[in-house]
């Protein structure tokens, strides 16, 4: 994958709850999760992961604002049906 053009935007404390959300681990809240180095490391993975998802898709979501589409016609000209060849009958 190519470096963005724009900078990424931060990870919020959002994207590290919706990360942590995902992981479905019983009994354990946010704050205890946490507070494990192994589970904070897999969090804060995961929350990057969820940030340029949304990164992502919010530029995808502006692509059609950004790009026109183009039309060969108008670059290169229109295009002529070219005559049919005309043999030689003549023996």
């Amino acid at each position: 994958m190519t470096r963005p053009a724009q900078p990424l935007p931060p990870i919020t404390d959002a994207h590290r709850r919706q990360a942590f959300a995902q992981f479905h681990w019983p009994g354990l809240t946010f704050e205890q999760a946490m507070a494990v180095d192994l589970r904070a490391r897999l969090i804060e993975a995961s929350a990057h992961s969820v940030r340029t998802s949304e990164w992502l898709a919010s530029q995808r979501a502006q692509r059609p604002a950004r790009y026109t589409r183009w039309c060969p016609s108008a670059i290169f000209g229109a295009r002529v049906k070219p005559a049919p060849a005309a043999h030689d009958m003549a023996d």
